[in-house]
């Protein structure tokens, strides 16, 4: 094997920057033989030292005058672009990858919000107070790019071995994103919360967190994850399930283990999704909130107002836990299937059943022979009756039209007639009835 994620569990992250990206290299040689100081920083490095492949390449680039001097030291690359003026950001995108560079910064929260900062350019800072700024020790180590050095002022390489989530200072708690952050890093790679963070972490409040930052976050968690169930005790134990009331009826009852297994087994599903995550993490809640309205449209709604996302999950799950249920007497009939695939998505379905509900091979088995037989996995089965059919029969034009084609449709879904030589036969004797009754 070799491609990047086995070249860099070899590699330092600064060779695989030379191999993967040489003309990048090449321009952050120049900005040292100039006197600059870049430095890898963030996940790149971290993730170096945890043996895992490394996917965002950030650097930090000290002892320059100015961003323009930066922007002028970055221009042998072609096309930059500024991604955040007043955060010093400038972005390369290449064939071969995409890199950010940015200047040193002081960070000041200035109210309840993520985005309530002010900001301070100064290549003049040292490593150290740069690097301040940053939420958790293993966040805040760098890779010096001239002499490979790790920078490491607040000992990330010892937290990372004793697998610790550590805070670097009082200020991590004036930005309520990263209460999240420590709950999906803790998850994602394996690390215990120390007990001053975890204190830290439930005296904040996400409130003021949006939603689009709140459902990103989850994300990160459900599909970074190897075992997102250990997440779920994290959410508790740092203060954060406490603040979504509706979630702590589903926490404190006997569903919430079997939330576990159902998205450690979807999370490896493959092609799995982020909206089929969420639903299986939530499927099980359906059994003390049957329609949805007490705790998972709630929920939804922290974080997102996206109805077309929404209604279909819940659709989908309220129809998963109702073919669980009929599944388990002789009830469950394939009229019962098409009339499902009217409101949900099998495939869905099916995929949500194969991973939230254990011992349940024998109803996958029949819901996906009988889906594909029927042509009813990502849509409801076709009408077998149209307009020009009802005239065909001397049915004249008129508003019952579509009221006639609604009650054919609903007969056929409910297994009246199989084919459409029956279904014209029901459409004559209940319209010979129907006018017989009108005259």
């Amino acid at each position: 094997m070799n491609d990047d994620r086995s070249l860099l569990r070899r590699q330092s992250p600064v060779d695989h920057v030379r191999i993967k990206l040489p003309l990048v290299a090449s321009v952050l040689d120049n900005i040292v033989n100039k006197g600059g100081q870049p430095v890898l920083v963030g996940g790149l490095v971290r993730d170096y030292l945890l043996g895992q492949p490394g996917t965002n390449i950030d650097i930090e680039v000290f002892h320059i005058s100015s961003s323009d001097e930066l922007k002028l030291l970055l221009s042998p690359l072609g096309s930059i672009s500024e991604v955040g003026a007043s955060f010093g950001v400038w972005q390369y995108s290449g064939p071969e990858g995409s890199v950010d560079f940015s200047m040193p910064r002081l960070e000041q929260h200035t109210g309840p919000s993520h985005t309530d900062v002010s900001i301070q350019l100064d290549a003049s800072l040292t490593f150290e107070a740069a690097a301040s700024r940053r939420d958790f020790s293993v966040n805040a180590m760098g890779i010096d790019w001239g002499s490979h050095q790790l920078l490491d002022p607040f000992n990330g390489q010892d937290d990372l071995s004793g697998r610790i989530l550590r805070h670097i200072s009082p200020e991590f708690s004036s930005d309520p994103l990263r209460l999240l952050r420590a709950f999906q890093f803790s998850s994602r790679f394996g690390l215990t919360p120390h007990q001053d963070t975890v204190q830290l972490c439930r005296t904040m409040s996400l409130s003021n967190l949006s939603k689009d930052r709140l459902f990103e976050e989850l994300k990160k968690w459900l599909l970074g994850s190897p075992h997102p169930s250990v997440g779920l005790p994290l959410l508790y134990e740092l203060g954060v399930i406490q603040q979504w009331p509706e979630m702590m009826r589903y926490y404190e009852s006997d569903y919430w283990e079997k939330a576990g297994y159902a998205i450690d087994t979807m999370r490896h599903t493959p092609a799995v999704s982020y909206p089929l995550m969420l639903a299986s993490w939530l499927v099980h809640a359906i059994s003390i909130d049957p329609d949805g309205s007490e705790i998972i449209h709630p929920f939804f709604s922290r974080l997102t107002d996206s109805s077309q996302l929404v209604d279909p999950l819940v659709s989908s799950m309220v129809a998963t836990h109702t073919l669980i249920q009929l599944s388990m007497n002789p009830g469950l009939t394939e009229s019962d299937v098409i009339l499902t695939a009217k409101t949900a998505k099998l495939r869905s379905i099916i995929a949500m059943i194969r991973g939230a509900y254990p011992d349940s091979s024998r109803l996958v088995r029949y819901l996906l022979s009988t889906a594909t037989r029927l042509k009813i996995m990502d849509g409801p089965l076709p009408p077998m009756i149209k307009g020009r059919d009802l005239l065909s029969l001397g049915i004249p034009p008129g508003d019952h039209v579509h009221e006639i084609l609604s009650l054919v449709y609903d007969a056929q879904l409910k297994g009246a007639f199989k084919t459409k030589v029956a279904a014209l036969e029901f459409i004559k004797e209940w319209w010979a009835n129907d006018s017989d009754v009108d005259g």
